[in-house]
């Protein structure tokens, strides 16, 4: 724990990653064909899949057994392309978690140092050539009641950082090139709200998990409050609860909308709706 962030935050900010990475776990939207180091890049060949296939029930730690999930290339493999989704998807168990110190928590849209990029896209689908795109960067800061100003960031590690909050001006200095937006808590999932339906069910699916988690075990608050084996017992069970539910919910609308139907009695629009998910 590092000596400068206060524990219920450093506690607080460790039990949203593992949330985070449950959640990306079970929500990929990309499939993964190959991986490998390159001096102090690590580079990822993918495939974006469609909404309407199973393709993504199966995990990058099903089809590469021999990549530990807890590891550094693990850890960035799962955060590739997430840096919104704590905004736009966790929003819900974020608040609860937030909540339980007495803090402002804001949104950050930012510009990354170039020199940070770790993951390297390799799209096979366009033949395998590098993605030299730079993409903006999202993270919260929050300003303690006490004044203290802290950056935490759940999707670090395609960036090669491997420690989620850390005190403002140190994170800035180290690996922000300029701020874009400063905004409220909650306004991401605000903009984003009617779009990617499809995410936004498996999100519902999360929250529903974690609500149905909390009524059988206790809540979120009283869980930053354990003591650390028992803490970290029930931590891993809230994220395989997530997992579990997240992809059960693909699957049974992924069987629901491919059930053989008489369409002719459908509407246009109902006729589209049915070919996705």
């Amino acid at each position: 724990m590092p000596e400068d962030i206060p524990s219920p935050l450093c506690r607080a900010v460790d039990l949203l990653q593992a949330v985070f990475y449950a959640w990306r776990e079970a929500r990929l939207h990309w499939k993964l064909h190959d991986y490998k180091a390159d001096g102090d890049k690590l580079r990822v060949y993918v495939s974006y899949l469609s909404t309407g296939t199973l393709d993504g029930i199966r995990g990058v730690f099903d089809t590469f057994p021999e990549l530990n999930r807890h590891s550094p290339e693990g850890r960035a493999i799962l955060a590739f392309c997430g840096c919104d989704d704590p905004m736009s998807y966790l929003s819900n168990i974020c608040r609860k978690v937030f909540d339980t110190i007495d803090m402002t928590v804001e949104e950050i849209a930012a510009e990354m140092l170039a020199s940070l990029k770790y993951v390297v896209e390799h799209n096979v689908d366009k033949g395998g050539s590098e993605d030299q795109t730079s993409y903006e960067h999202s993270f919260y800061r929050v300003l303690t009641a006490s004044g203290q100003r802290f950056a935490i960031d759940l999707s670090c590690a395609q960036y090669g950082i491997q420690q989620p909050v850390m005190v403002w001006h140190e994170y800035m200095d180290k690996f922000v090139e300029d701020v874009k937006e400063v905004n409220g808590f909650g306004s991401y999932e605000e903009g984003t709200s009617n779009s990617a339906r499809w995410l936004r069910t498996m999100a519902d699916d999360m929250d529903g998990a974690v609500d149905a988690w909390e009524m059988q075990h206790l809540s979120l608050a009283d869980l930053l409050q354990l003591e650390e084996p028992e803490y970290q017992k029930l931590k891993e069970s809230l994220a395989d609860e997530i997992k579990c539910a997240v992809k059960a919910g693909l699957r049974n609308r992924y069987r629901r909308w491919n059930l053989p139907k008489d369409t002719s009695r459908l509407t246009l629009s109902e006729r589209t709706t049915s070919s996705t998910i």
